[in-house]
């Protein structure tokens, strides 16, 4: 199963009575790489993509796949092959559970205030894409950047 079509599953998130936002495909690719399930690798000069770290690999979660079968990422190097991960569908709700998502759902609904809510998720989980934040918060796209512009580390001038 892909990234996107595990973000679409609705079984996956939105368990134990918990309802909310299912997350965007960008939400779960990001909290896949933050769990370890998913690395970013260099292709091309300025671009990356995700491939399946070697826990899941030699956990039995999930693989890279080249569906072009010209190719091998061992063989011709990363540039000629365009793999992608794809998780085993007998395992997903095991790394699904290990995200936390309903969780962060939950955690989230407890804040009476919005200025809470982002507080907290920028503390928590700023590495989460700005809609996404936004979505949980409650608050505005432009708000959300600019906390997070502001919990930046400011370059110090010498």
């Amino acid at each position: 199963m892909t990234v996107s079509e595990m973000a679409s599953d609705q079984s996956l998130w939105l368990s134990d009575g918990v309802s909310g936002p299912l997350p965007s495909e960008e939400t779960t690719r990001r909290l896949l790489i933050h769990h370890g399930w998913l690395e970013l690798a260099p292709y091309g000069r300025t671009q990356s993509r995700s491939l399946a770290t070697e826990k899941t690999v030699k956990g039995g979660y999930g693989q890279n796949i080249d569906p072009s079968g010209k190719h091998s990422i061992r063989l011709s190097g990363g540039a000629r092959s365009f793999p992608f991960p794809v998780f085993w569908k007998e395992r997903l709700p095991e790394v699904a559970a290990s995200l936390g998502w309903p969780k962060i759902i939950s955690s989230v609904s407890d804040f009476k205030w919005k200025q809470e809510r982002l507080s907290w998720l920028l503390n928590d989980y700023a590495y989460l894409p700005t809609p996404a934040l936004s979505e949980l918060s409650g608050m505005g796209t432009a708000t959300v950047k600019r906390a997070k512009a502001a919990m930046a580390p400011s370059a110090s001038i010498h």
